[in-house]
């Protein structure tokens, strides 16, 4: 979206993005209550450690992209940052949330 000229373009493209962001989202909340032996007091914990934790994240990616816009000028270096940020996430994923075989359904 930084590099197209036609706004119209922008505008569908940060639509689809936002779309395509949203649709995994409620599905992750579902999580920690589908793993075995789970109460819902674990539920929680694992919540809220990961809620910790993203707004750690997400607190230190904004000075990061705040810093980078007041000595460039530019958004562009903070969307680049972003993006390669998004894919380093999904890759990590792989190995960070739990294998099939540790939910309800996966050892059968």
């Amino acid at each position: 979206m930084l590099f197209l000229k036609k706004w119209i373009m922008v505008e569908i493209f940060a639509v689809l993005s936002g779309l395509f962001f949203s649709l995994w989202w409620p599905f992750f909340f579902n999580l920690p209550s589908e793993l075995k032996d789970t109460n819902p007091h674990r539920s929680a914990y694992i919540m809220s450690t990961f809620w910790t934790i993203t707004f750690i994240i997400l607190s230190l990616n904004l000075e990061i992209v705040s810093f980078s816009v007041d000595k460039t000028k530019s958004f562009t270096i903070g969307f680049t940052y972003m993006f390669i940020l998004i894919l380093v996430s999904a890759v990590a994923s792989l190995f960070v949330f739990p294998k099939k075989d540790h939910f309800i359904e996966g050892g059968k």
